[in-house]
């Protein structure tokens, strides 16, 4: 009984820091997935809302009447560290009948998103 009992060994101290080595390297890991993921969502919410204030600026833009002599028109109200641009330039070889109109939204001093569409007079 005495021989059985002896062969009998619990983990050691090795094992134990091989153990906890494991451990914690997956924790980091998890963690910096979850930073990696809460830096990608603050983007994708930054696109979405600067790609839905350039559609919104745009309608707006197309609602207003038409003015051949504009260089901008109003801007709509945007968030807090949101803002927009709003650029018109008529189109050289057309009518002045046509403008092209540049809407830019930025946030925090960089652009977000920029485009164009054309305003007609109808």
């Amino acid at each position: 009984m005495r021989k059985f009992l002896r062969r009998e060994s619990g983990l050691g101290l090795v094992d134990t820091l091989v153990a906890l080595a494991i451990l914690g390297t997956a924790a980091v890991a998890f963690v910096a997935a979850i930073g990696t993921s809460s830096i990608t969502a603050g983007d994708v919410k930054a696109d979405t809302t600067a790609q839905s204030l350039a559609r919104s600026q745009l309608e707006y833009v197309k609602a207003l009447p038409f003015d051949e002599k504009a260089h901008s028109y109003p801007s709509i109200a945007t968030p807090d560290g949101y803002s927009i641009s709003t650029d018109v330039s008529n189109i050289p070889t057309a009518d002045k009948e046509i403008q092209v109109i540049t809407v830019t939204v930025s946030r925090s001093d960089e652009t977000l998103l920029i485009v164009e569409e054309y305003k007609l007079n109808r």
